[in-house]
């Protein structure tokens, strides 16, 4: 098995993978336009490109692809058709993803307790927090380079 820290190949291994600085509100370079303030998309986690596709919800396409992306007013969709496809095939498709409006914020200025969410349609059907219970909302969620989702949930 590969080991990138012992291989002789491993900096330049360590290189390719190392997250890029981009704007959290901006696409990566490839696509020229930047993702506008406050616009309305759903955010998955492309397992081809190892990046976030944001695709706008007003035309239903993806207009960017991303390594970090915050957003405001989440909402967490599961399809359950497309979940029992998966669970029926065995295959991985594009059936659940974040809702909201992307916005780049201060995550000092966010009140409220920061949890990671986790999805796996093979253990759940919604997403979840660490102890397994279920998150449906966040006023704030951080999604970064290595797949993770953080959230931040004003109910108190």
């Amino acid at each position: 098995m590969f080991n990138p820290t012992t291989s002789r190949f491993a900096s330049k291994w360590l290189d390719s993978h190392e997250p890029k600085e981009y704007n959290t509100a901006m696409s990566k370079p490839h696509y020229s336009t930047p993702i506008k303030p406050m616009t309305n998309v759903m955010v998955y986690r492309n397992l081809t490109k190892r990046c976030w596709s944001i695709k706008c919800r007003t035309t239903n396409r993806v207009i960017a692809h991303a390594d970090n992306i915050q957003m405001v007013n989440v909402r967490f969709h599961v399809s359950e058709s497309g979940r029992q496809r998966v669970l029926r095939e065995r295959k991985k498709y594009v059936h659940a993803g974040a809702i909201g409006d992307c916005y780049a914020f201060n995550p000092s200025d966010v009140n409220g307790e920061e949890m990671q969410v986790f999805y796996n349609p093979y253990k759940n059907s919604t997403f979840v927090d660490g102890v397994g219970n279920p998150v449906k909302t966040a006023t704030h969620a951080t999604l970064d380079y290595y797949g993770r989702v953080y959230v931040v949930s004003n109910a108190a």
